[in-house]
């Protein structure tokens, strides 16, 4: 429908804005190790993504919601997490733009950045793979959140007078604010590119155990 198109498009903007304005990156190594259990290695992911968010806070000396963007491939792996770390959205279906999947240890939202998406950003070089994750902190006080986003003028359809050769057109006109806060806006965000790379891990996408050269 048009709704959803416009909404799609509104934030296709605000996410390129937000990876291309992302200044802090880390890098985590999500293959199972040899010999050890699921159960504790998805303890040890949910201490680094703790660092994580921690830092944020410590940046921006501030705190309140935490959310994530996270590429195909790293939204795939959150969902075979146990029930205890991710909790799937109710009546979750997939589709082919971005959307909530989920809570991720217990207070962490999680939307999904489809595989084409990451293409697509890709190609207009915005760099976000699809085992690339945006972590985000929001205060509710808007003066202290990463990126404002208001409608100034919300988008209303205008029709045009039918042309001689009977052609009908219809524009949508708005005025919309979707920049990241002047005052360190790009605090409030950290990209975490996952790897699996760990010689005789468990690669989570193929199944395979990863030999020493190979990574993801």
């Amino acid at each position: 429908t048009l709704k959803e198109y416009l909404s799609h498009e509104q934030d296709m903007l605000r996410l390129r804005i937000m990876i291309w304005r992302t200044l802090a990156t880390d890098t985590f190594d999500i293959a199972l190790p040899v010999n050890q259990s699921f159960d504790v290695w998805a303890t040890i992911i949910r201490g680094k993504f703790q660092t994580v968010y921690r830092d944020i806070i410590e940046r921006v000396k501030s705190s309140g919601a935490m959310g994530m963007f996270a590429g195909a491939d790293a939204a795939s792996f959150f969902k075979q997490l146990p029930k205890d770390f991710f909790q799937p959205a109710e009546d979750y279906i997939q589709t082919p733009y971005v959307h909530y999947i989920g809570t991720l240890f217990g207070n962490v939202k999680v939307y999904e950045v489809p595989a084409g998406i990451c293409k697509n950003l890709t190609t207009e070089n915005i760099q976000f793979s699809s085992m690339d994750v945006l972590c985000y902190v929001r205060d509710e006080n808007p003066g202290k959140a990463g990126f404002v986003t208001g409608d100034a003028v919300p988008a209303i359809p205008f029709q045009h007078p039918t042309t001689p050769a009977l052609v009908n057109r219809t524009t949508l006109w708005g005025s919309a604010i979707n920049d990241m806060h002047p005052r360190n806006g790009a605090d409030y965000f950290t990209r975490v590119t996952l790897t699996m790379a760990k010689k005789g891990g468990l690669n989570f996408i193929s199944g395979d155990t990863i030999d020493a050269g190979d990574s993801e």
